[in-house]
């Protein structure tokens, strides 16, 4: 953040940002901790640049891409579900997961 200015970007509480990882899941491990160092933390993109050894625009872009889909998803009043279903119902499921997740359904169930 410049010296003076304040950052424009919103402040998320720890709360929804535990609310908002459902539909962040498929994002990369840095892409998540940087956005939520920026937005809940409230660090700056600088600080958080330089300690990673990457550039400005790089952390800026993960947060810009999770600040789209959290608009998405606030948008809608869409609300993360955990459910237990059957083996025959995970397809279905999944499926209409995908619709809000913007990822492709995968139909496989994971064997325990």
């Amino acid at each position: 953040m410049a010296r003076g200015r304040k950052s424009s970007l919103p402040h998320y509480s720890p709360e929804l940002w535990a609310d908002i990882q459902p539909a962040l899941q498929h994002l990369e491990a840095n892409t998540l901790r940087w956005s939520e160092q920026v937005l809940v933390e409230q660090r700056s993109i600088s600080a958080i640049a330089g300690e990673a050894g990457v550039n400005r625009q790089t952390v800026h872009k993960a947060v810009t891409r999770v600040l789209a889909i959290v608009a998405d998803h606030l948008e809608e009043d869409l609300r993360p579900v955990l459910v237990w279903v059957t083996e025959h119902q995970v397809p279905a499921v999944m499926a209409l997961a995908a619709q809000y997740s913007g990822a492709k359904a995968d139909t496989k169930s994971s064997q325990m």
